[in-house]
């Protein structure tokens, strides 16, 4: 089967148009996901941010005890067992 190039340019452009008309129909869907996705996320923030600063704030001294720990483990070599 030949195609000549008009051919193939009118196919382009119906393709086209149906792509826009699909993205027509599917920008509500979309738009309605995306609020909600929005939303969700937000109302995620909200509840975690306070907890994520109290977590850090009681676990602030563990990067010194581990360095601490750490300088102890190699000064004895490795060799931290009874």
């Amino acid at each position: 089967m030949k195609f000549n190039p008009e051919e193939l340019r009118a196919r382009f452009r119906t393709v086209q148009m149906e792509i826009a008309q699909m993205r027509a129909l599917a920008a509500p869907h979309r738009s309605a996901y995306e609020n909600k996705r929005n939303e969700l996320m937000q109302r995620e923030r909200d509840e975690l941010d306070p907890l994520k600063a109290k977590m850090k704030e009681v676990e602030e001294p563990l990067y010194d005890l581990q360095q601490e720990l750490a300088a102890l483990s190699r000064a004895l070599g490795g060799k931290t067992g009874g």
